[in-house]
């Protein structure tokens, strides 16, 4: 018997599917009966007949109805009784009869909330928060409440909540249709697949559950569902140089723009973060702008200024980030690569600026050191100017007579240990050089192969007095 119990409301029937299944090896025609055990006043019972033969093997269902009229109290138990009798062809003889009983219950349901036919449907939650996911899924329980197996039916209609927009998605049941016992349940699927970008809004569902076999057409529920698809600030970025070579002090222009890839316009922020100190971006105009969206072309550009100091070697890379900000909120960003070319300069000095009280004939020496101001490997070329009649060596092998004279020498970065280089330089002063003469030699350094002067300095060089005579006679001896 299916269900084995029930409970039902006064001046209702209980109704029992019976199957009698043949065990045997030959057909049999079947009488069913029905018999009602002590207490069962109020309670009425019918068995309908199975008319037709059972094959070995097989199986036949019939009704069994057990009315409880409002004279019923408490339960009642009803047995069926099948006798089998076998159907054989002479001259077989037939077996003995076959007998088998099976006894349901029936309950008297006071507060009449057994109903025969009902259904349920529950989802936790209904109300759910688009994230980005391309498809949104609610478990969907079908309860069947009802004291019958029953067949139900699902449909999707549009959902009448508060605020619900009208439908642009749709919602895809995976059963439409299915077959549950009494007092037990099943799940489906309601499945929304949401676009990237859809626009924001609210969209509702209402799930109707009906079972199909109810008479009156009245066991049904309703279960509504709504999906808010909130606005969403998303966007791309993209550079027009991914790669920008720049010199120390030089500027270079780029421009940086962003797409829309939300569901509604709104305002970014275009910003420079890991930009090194010292180095100056600076935007055209204003940092900030609507981000349109919905329209033939959803993007933003800004224009940016890059630059750089020689705070780092030349040849370094230097990746400054551009963001795409709503609020304090980064939603995309782009780096830009700065590959720092080289600055160039020097400064001067020497160890004595004043060779003092130098002997005409003899000689004196200091030493220039060079100092590279560039951020790069350089080579530096140091000039001494010599007046007439003087000598000069610069170096171990540059001999300057009364002229300019030059040498180079190799610094390394001024980030570098090796950023300076000295050179000797020894001056002879003449024979003829006078005590009251002060001789000024300047020293520049210049880029190696010519242009400006980076910085310059003198040597100063006083002489010596000495004294001395000859003394001449126009005769050398008399005789007096």
């Amino acid at each position: 018997a299916n269900p084995m119990a029930q409970e039902v409301a006064k001046g209702e029937t209980a109704e029992y599917t019976i199957t009698v299944r043949n065990s045997g090896s030959n057909p049999v025609t079947v009488q069913l009966s029905t018999s009602q055990g002590e207490g069962c006043n109020g309670f009425t019972s019918q068995v309908d007949q199975i008319s037709e033969p059972i094959d070995s093997g097989a199986s036949e269902t019939t009704n069994l109805r057990v009315n409880v009229t409002e004279g019923a109290d408490e339960s009642c138990e009803t047995s069926v009784t099948a006798l089998a009798n076998e159907q054989v062809t002479p001259p077989d003889q037939p077996g003995a009869p076959a007998q088998e009983n099976i006894t349901v219950t029936t309950s008297v349901d006071s507060d009449e909330t057994n109903e025969m036919w009902a259904v349920e449907l529950e989802t936790t939650p209904t109300s759910r928060d688009w994230e980005g996911e391309s498809q949104i899924t609610w478990q969907i329980e079908v309860k069947n409440t009802g004291r019958m197996n029953a067949t139900i039916n699902l449909e999707v209609e549009d959902g009448e909540g508060p605020g619900c927009d009208p439908l642009e998605l749709e919602a895809i049941l995976s059963e439409t249709t299915l077959q549950i016992d009494n007092d037990s349940s099943e799940w489906v699927d309601l499945d929304v697949s949401v676009p990237s970008g859809q626009q924001a809004k609210k969209q509702c569902w209402n799930i109707h559950a009906e079972v199909q076999d109810d008479p009156q057409q009245n066991a049904s529920d309703d279960l509504e569902v709504n999906l808010n698809i909130p606005e969403l600030h998303e966007c791309t970025s993209e550079l027009t140089d991914n790669l920008l070579n720049i010199d120390p002090g030089e500027t270079k222009s780029s421009t940086v723009t962003y797409t829309n890839t939300g569901n509604t316009q709104w305002s970014v922020q275009s910003s420079v973060t890991d930009k090194p100190n010292g180095w100056t971006v600076s935007f055209d105009g204003a940092s900030s702008g609507t981000l349109p969206y919905d329209t033939a072309d959803d993007t933003k550009s800004f224009d940016f200024d890059i630059t750089p100091d020689d705070s780092l070697s030349a040849g370094t890379e230097v990746d400054i980030t551009l963001s795409g900000k709503d609020g304090n909120s980064v939603k995309c960003e782009s780096v830009l690569t700065v590959r720092l070319g080289q600055s160039h300069g020097a400064s001067v000095s020497l160890s004595t600026s004043v060779l003092s009280n130098v002997e005409p004939g003899a000689n004196d020496s200091t030493s220039i050191t060079v100092t590279n101001q560039g951020n790069g490997e350089d080579v530096i070329e140091v000039n001494v100017v010599v007046p007439d009649g003087w000598v000069a060596r610069l170096g171990d092998d540059v001999v300057i007579a009364g002229a300019s004279g030059s040498i180079s020498v190799s610094v390394g970065s001024k980030h570098s240990s090796d950023k300076q280089q000295s050179v000797s330089l020894e001056v002879l002063v003449p024979e003829d050089a006078l005590a009251d003469e002060v001789v000024t030699i300047p020293v520049t350094v210049s880029a190696n192969s010519g242009g400006a002067v980076y910085d310059s300095t003198e040597l100063s060089v006083t002489v010596a007095a000495t004294h001395g005579m000859v003394v001449t006679t126009n005769a050398q001896d008399q005789t007096g």
